[in-house]
């Protein structure tokens, strides 16, 4: 049973490439200029709704990042440990990390499953346990948990953008038609009185002259 030794995570500086540095500031520097125009969107609130959603919700995003972050690098630590010397996909931290990444995305699952060497019952048995826990806690929970978060706050922007973008004219119109229906039922209830009080003269004249 031998372990891959931590060292090896480490880069090897020599082997750095100038072009390669270039490439990658030259490529953030056009990343970071595209997103700029992003700021032009900010004048259209429903074109700016990803931008002010992400905004809103970041917040308890990154409150729930930092739990599941934890919880995800249990499950690294545990992988890289009990299968790195049975399974391929767990021979170091971040060839763990990246398979556990493709299990939460749905990706080859079955070869993470079938791969496992039988030398080990016991860790046999282990990883079909972990791999289960693992996808089910990850998939049905983190990630659901995950998008409501977003999903609320995006389901308050949307209730507030539809009451603010009725616009003038329709509450005017709005209030005419209440102001209406409230001038008709009191027309009617002077209607109603009216009758009452004649009704009431009526049999009074009545008792009257008897």
């Amino acid at each position: 049973m031998s372990y891959t030794p931590l060292f090896i995570l480490q880069p090897n500086l020599s082997s750095i490439n100038l072009s390669d540095l270039t490439s990658i500031v030259i490529g953030l520097a056009i990343f970071g200029q595209v997103l700029g125009c992003l700021r032009f969107l900010s004048y259209l609130d429903k074109y700016n709704m990803l931008l002010i959603t992400l905004r809103l919700a970041m917040p308890s995003v990154l409150r729930f990042m930092v739990c599941a972050g934890v919880l995800y690098a249990a499950f690294v630590l545990t992988g890289w440990l009990v299968l790195g010397p049975y399974h391929s996909k767990f021979r170091n931290i971040m060839v763990t990390s990246e398979t556990l990444f493709s299990l939460i995305n749905g990706d080859d699952m079955f070869s993470a499953f079938d791969d496992m060497s039988r030398a080990s019952l016991v860790s046999y048995l282990f990883s079909k346990l972990y791999l289960y826990v693992f996808v089910s806690m990850f998939i049905y929970v983190v990630l659901s948990v995950f998008i409501s978060l977003i999903k609320d706050t995006y389901d308050t922007l949307h209730e507030q953008w539809n009451v603010r973008s009725r616009g003038f004219l329709q509450d005017f119109v709005n209030g005419g038609l209440n102001l209406q229906a409230t001038s008709s039922s009191d027309d009617e209830l002077i209607d109603i009185s009216s009758e009452t009080h004649g009704k009431q003269t009526t049999s009074n004249m009545a008792v009257t002259s008897f």
